[in-house]
């Protein structure tokens, strides 16, 4: 924890370094430019002293320029500070020589100095007293030299008073200013590292949970995939006996032989599902993506199951009002999704006569949204987020048989499509399912990514 604690600081004061050091060259710059740029002051102000200003002025934009080619050396980093220090200190230096030639205290040139230090708190993110200093010693510039005229009394105390009076307040207000903008850029790299260190956590652990995810699919697949073999190997022979290809059976064994048979049968059947269920969660999976007439789909799939419903007094019916709705989907699983969501409405029926299941599309948001709704024994809707949960059931085994996988693959599969499935139900008034599909251009993108 201290390591880490003290490669953010380092971090931290990295970045501040950056910025000061960004902020001495962009004062480099504006020195070498500004400088010989006042002699459109000095010309107008003073003309008899315009050459010899002329020529200070250069010397500064020369200083300047060089400690600006400094500053790009591998090692300037180190000295920050003191690059920083150096445009306010050189054309400080620059406007002291030109007031000397005019009037110690009473030059009007002092207000250059006030740029100086203002430059401070507008180039750097400075400790308070390392902007501190740097200003004293630009006031210090000019009060070293007016001292001795104002103690003696050869010049206007007032005027002294008065210059030394607002180069103290501006050095006030850049001293505030860059500790101000210290203090917010430290807490701004401050908060950047911690989400930046926040981040690379969260990939380790989403990269972490990413490998287990697959290491966790991979065993489940190879589990049930060996089991699924010898079960069928256990079974054949079982078919066998029972058809008395293997000797004659007792009424006793037969009976115990058919039920070894069915709850091997319902093994196996979940053993299928689990396999099935697996290969949804592999990211790999592909969904084979076309486009497809869903209610002519779903019409033709209603009148291939309803004699079979017919058997078993169902009384099942598509609902729609549109004669045609192309939809991009792998139309295998999608049929899967369907007959789950029906035989589920026929099992949780059973107790009702005459069961009534309705099937059809309607429009939900804007989106197609396909619906299969039942009159049987329902459920609380307290209950409904286990629905779609691996091995969750809502009702007792010993009531409605089933494997708890079904929804869930279900869901998985809508999901694949890039859509959603939900229910609403009452109990003892029926159930209805909904689910929708992506619109067609995301829900190919959802079918070639999966």
């Amino acid at each position: 924890m201290r390591t880490s604690a003290a490669l953010e600081i380092k971090s931290v004061e990295s970045r501040l370094a950056n910025v000061n050091l960004s902020g001495a060259r962009l004062g480099y710059l504006l020195s070498a430019a500004l400088m010989p740029a006042g002699v459109v002051l000095d010309v107008v102000t003073q003309p008899e002293q315009a050459w010899s200003f002329l020529w200070i002025r250069l010397s500064a934009s020369v200083a300047a320029l060089l400690l600006l080619a400094v500053s790009y050396l591998p090692t300037a980093r180190g000295y920050v500070v003191l690059l920083g220090a150096g445009p306010p200190l050189i054309c400080g230096s620059a406007i002291e020589l030109m007031i000397l030639r005019l009037d110690r205290q009473s030059s009007a040139y002092y207000a250059g100095l006030n740029l100086c230090i203002l430059a401070i708190g507008v180039l750097y993110t400075w400790r308070w007293w390392q902007a501190l200093v740097v200003s004293g010693a630009v006031v210090g510039l000019w009060l070293v030299p007016a001292i001795p005229g104002a103690v003696a009394g050869s010049g206007d105390f007032r005027t002294f008073f008065n210059n030394l009076y607002f180069l103290s307040l501006t050095a006030v207000i850049a001293v505030a200013s860059a500790a101000i903008r210290h203090n917010a850029a430290r807490r701004e790299f401050e908060a950047a590292a911690a989400l930046e260190d926040a981040t690379i956590g969260l990939e380790r652990a989403h990269a972490q949970l990413q490998q287990l995810d697959r290491f966790k699919s991979e065993f489940f697949a190879n589990v049930t995939h060996e089991l699924k073999t010898p079960l069928t190997m256990i079974l054949a022979p079982l078919e066998l006996m029972l058809l008395g290809e293997m000797g004659k059976v007792t009424d006793p064994q037969r009976a115990s032989l058919q039920s070894m048979l069915k709850n091997g049968v319902k093994l196996l059947k979940l053993i299928g599902d689990l396999l099935d269920l697996s290969k949804l969660d592999e990211s790999r999976l592909r969904l084979q993506v076309a486009p497809h007439d869903i209610v002519g789909f779903l019409n033709d799939l209603v009148g291939q199951v309803q004699s079979l419903a017919q058997r078993k007094s169902i009384d099942l019916t598509f609902e729609t009002n549109v004669s045609e709705s192309v939809v991009h989907c792998d139309l295998d699983r999608l049929e899967r999704v369907f007959i789950n969501l029906l035989s589920n409405a026929a099992k949780y029926s059973r107790p009702r006569h005459p069961a009534v299941i309705e099937t059809g599309q309607m429009s939900v948001e804007g989106q197609l949204a396909i619906f299969v709704r039942d009159n049987g024994v329902g459920f609380n809707m307290e209950y409904a987020g286990k629905l779609f949960g691996v091995f969750q059931r809502l009702h007792r085994r010993e009531d409605f048989e089933g494997t708890g996988v079904g929804l869930a693959t279900v869901q998985r599969i809508i999901h694949k499509h890039g859509g959603r499935i939900w229910a609403e139900a009452e109990v003892d008034k029926g159930a209805t399912f909904f689910f929708t599909l992506a619109a067609p251009k995301l829900n190919w993108d959802e079918g070639r990514k999966s």
